[in-house]
């Protein structure tokens, strides 16, 4: 049985999974590409799609640790995701789909690693050093940036 903590993280990754599906099992896709947080703010289908990136990037960041002694990481533009990846053109619920199938892989990936694969490193050319277990509570404090954020503009429509 994995140790606790192991068991915690995975249980609230899956958790904040479920509380993306509830916040958005009742918003239409025009509401998706219409509903912001702002009068310069991203949309609902923006904040999805960013989450679903990020997600897999942080998938590749502990993959990169843990394949690489001196791992450093890629650095994304998230403007330029925004574009490249046509976040206004894509449907809500594909994207959720989407990250729900990457959020198995993450579940089960971490559920894989043993104690010296959690303190592994990797690190950005001009930035911080980061442990797996780092990158891995960055995906759920990310979440709950977002879902934050989500909520936001639910109680503003």
């Amino acid at each position: 049985m994995p140790p606790i903590h192991i068991l915690m993280m995975r249980n609230a990754l899956n958790k904040n999974r479920l509380v993306f599906g509830m916040l958005l099992a009742d918003v239409s896709q025009e509401q998706a590409q219409r509903l912001t947080d702002g009068p310069d703010g991203w949309s609902i289908l923006t904040i999805l799609c960013h989450v679903r990136d990020y997600q897999n990037i942080y998938l590749e960041r502990i993959e990169t640790i843990l394949k690489h002694d001196e791992a450093i990481f890629k650095v994304y533009d998230r403007h330029e995701l925004i574009e490249q990846n046509d976040y206004a053109g894509q449907n809500l619920h594909a994207v959720f789909d989407e990250f729900s199938q990457t959020r198995d892989t993450l579940i089960n990936r971490i559920g894989e690693l043993d104690d010296a694969q959690w303190e592994r490193t990797g690190s950005f050319e001009d930035g911080p050093t980061l442990s797996t277990l780092a990158v891995a509570i960055q995906a759920l404090s990310h979440d709950d940036d977002h879902i934050e954020q989500i909520m936001r503009v639910l109680r503003q429509a």
